[in-house]
């Protein structure tokens, strides 16, 4: 396999993987959908036993007859979670029609509900696949840069692809309407099919699990639609990338390559190996995407005079030395290197980006004592990799923490007298809401938390920070009170459901701790089904104590989380910060 072979499977890997997560967040939102619906039908048409034996004209004047008006007002207040203003304004507008001030029928009632659902599962799909096109875009762009400088072993800098650039790349009709068009047209297919599906399951007096599983298969061929899309949206992308770079680099001209396979296109077939000048490429016609699915992906052509213009971009400016980028330098640390302005002296650069670490074997603690060293070798390895202030603070005081077993049967827990109750080998390997040795980090910042308070009063109580967490919240659900297109500003209760819709979607491993933070912060109002329980956080100190750990854990283990709290509580991440600054 030649190296461009080679670059190009590691590539598509890497888009399948990043796709395969955003598509998990919208099989989630088609899977809320489903069963929303199915609930909606059910406050509308009542008890789906009353069909049963019916004639197609008795259920159809069963349907006739007028549905309940609290679910219009129901489906008028889930129109606040959609994003998207044009669509958010259209259904809203045909809500609050004149038609509609007086009661309407099942039939119409099952319409709009359909409707309704299969928009907020749209605008799902549309906000995570923005958003993933332009992780893809830019992810792109500096991957096929650096598979550039790894094979010639020229090292340089480079400007990126600019926001104008990447809208206009995102706003390209490419194939005759552009992704958010095609959502949306996929939404209304998906609405039109299921309020179609749903009449003659009832009209056919299907029990509540039959039309359970009809909305079911319905869903299905929407997932199959946006799995389509936003694959051949990702290969457009991804390849839009590739070219951007490759002007940028001096290069001219490239080389198709089709994925050989059983799933060969005729077309991708006969393009495969073919040389084209970038100058002239043309998507779908020499240039992938060919078709839907399309898999295909280009190699660059680095001829003399290319290479000759690499050679001078990397001259370092003070020696006219050539900047060689290390073979055994990999993505991550390249592109850190090139967000520090690609310095020339690369030894000096990576001698300053990797001190000692801080975190060593204690043999001693319990860690080695009750956990065994292959498990205590990972912990310290990942803490190494955590923050500088969360991770001197922890390994400052890892020795200390106190650990009562580490083959725990039951759920993970802490406790002053005797330390911290963890199956750690359970711990190792994560679970579908927490990441790996996440409960074990949980617990011993709450070890910490207690050692380096006063008497009963752990650090995190020591100060404001109950407050504080308190005052992010309340900011965080006024921000999600701005008044719809009718001039209704949203209740707190519906923020605050605006907020958990938003979580819902989101991976619970990386989300889990916020939600559970929020869920303290709020005394228990806001819902959410990762939580300790409204009951809990009436005890003393019990929101401190729990967001102290919980940061301590997302800054050891889940660094997407820990920027996610940074952006969301500000103040109070400020104010943990500077607790353990003052014990270091």
């Amino acid at each position: 396999m030649s190296y461009w072979e080679d670059r190009a499977e590691a590539l598509q890997a890497y888009y399948d993987r990043r796709s395969a997560k955003t598509l998990r967040t919208v099989s989630r939102a088609y899977d809320r959908m489903v069963k929303q619906l199915h609930e909606d039908t059910e406050k509308i048409i009542g008890n789906f036993a009353f069909y049963y034996d019916l004639t197609r004209d008795q259920a159809m004047e069963l349907l006739r007859q007028p549905a309940p008006m609290s679910v219009l007002d129901d489906l008028r207040e889930r129109l606040t979670t959609i994003t998207d203003k044009r669509m958010r304004t259209t259904l809203e507008a045909r809500l609050s029609a004149p038609a509609y001030a007086a009661r309407i029928n099942r039939i119409q009632a099952i319409r709009e509900s359909a409707r309704v659902n299969a928009v907020q599962a749209a605008d799902v799909e549309n906000t995570v696949g923005q958003v993933h096109m332009r992780d893809i875009l830019f992810e792109g762009y500096q991957r096929t840069m650096f598979d550039i400088q790894q094979y010639t072993g020229l090292g340089f800098g480079f400007s990126g692809v600019d926001n104008r650039r990447l809208n206009q790349i995102l706003r390209y009709n490419w194939s005759g309407k552009q992704f958010s068009q095609r959502v949306w047209t996929n939404a209304n297919v998906t609405a039109q099919n299921l309020s179609q599906a749903l009449t003659e399951v009832i009209m056919h007096g299907k029990t509540s699990r039959q039309t359970f599983d009809a909305l079911m298969e319905e869903a299905n061929g929407s997932r199959f639609a946006a799995n389509r899309l936003l694959r051949t949206e990702t290969n457009y992308i991804s390849n839009q990338a590739t070219a951007e770079a490759y002007a940028e680099a001096g290069i001219e001209r490239y080389r198709y390559m089709a994925v050989l396979d059983g799933r060969t296109s005729k077309k991708c077939a006969d393009l495969d190996g073919r040389e084209f000048l970038l100058s002239e490429k043309e998507v779908g016609v020499n240039y992938p995407p060919t078709h839907p699915w399309c898999r295909s992906h280009v190699a660059c052509v680095i001829d003399g005079v290319a290479y000759e213009k690499m050679q001078r971009w990397a001259r370092d400016p003070e020696t006219g030395e050539e900047m060689k980028v290390p073979r055994d330098m990999n993505y991550r640390e390249w592109k850190r290197w090139q967000e520090d302005g690609a310095p020339a002296d690369i030894q000096n650069w990576r001698d300053s980006k990797n001190p000692k670490p801080v975190v060593t074997i204690d043999k001693n603690s319990d860690f080695m004592l009750k956990l065994g060293e292959e498990h205590y070798s990972k912990i310290t390895e990942i803490a190494n990799n955590a923050p500088e202030v969360p991770r001197a603070v922890w390994g400052k005081n890892q020795s200390s923490v106190k650990i009562a077993t580490g083959s725990y049967t039951g759920q993970t827990a802490y406790n002053d007298d005797f330390g911290i109750h963890v199956n750690v080998a359970k711990d190792a390997k994560g679970t579908r809401l927490k990441l790996p040795f996440a409960d074990t980090f949980h617990e011993s910042w709450h070890n910490i938390d207690h050692r380096l308070g006063n008497g009963n009063v752990p650090l995190s109580a020591s100060g404001k920070f109950g407050e504080t967490l308190k005052a992010d919240f309340k900011q965080l659900v006024e921000s999600k009170r701005a008044p719809t297109s009718t001039g209704r500003i949203p209740s707190r209760k519906e923020a605050m459901k605006s907020i958990a819709r938003e979580f819902f979607y989101m991976d619970g491993r990386e989300a889990g701790g916020i939600m559970d933070i929020m869920e303290g912060a709020s005394g228990g109002a806001f819902e959410t089904m990762i939580g300790h329980g409204k009951e809990y956080w009436k005890q003393r100190f019990m929101l401190e104590k729990e967001a102290f750990a919980a940061i301590g854990e997302m800054a050891m283990t889940n660094p997407n989380g820990y920027k996610m709290f940074q952006e969301l509580f500000p103040e109070s991440h400020k104010m943990w910060l500077e607790m353990l600054k003052g014990v270091l």
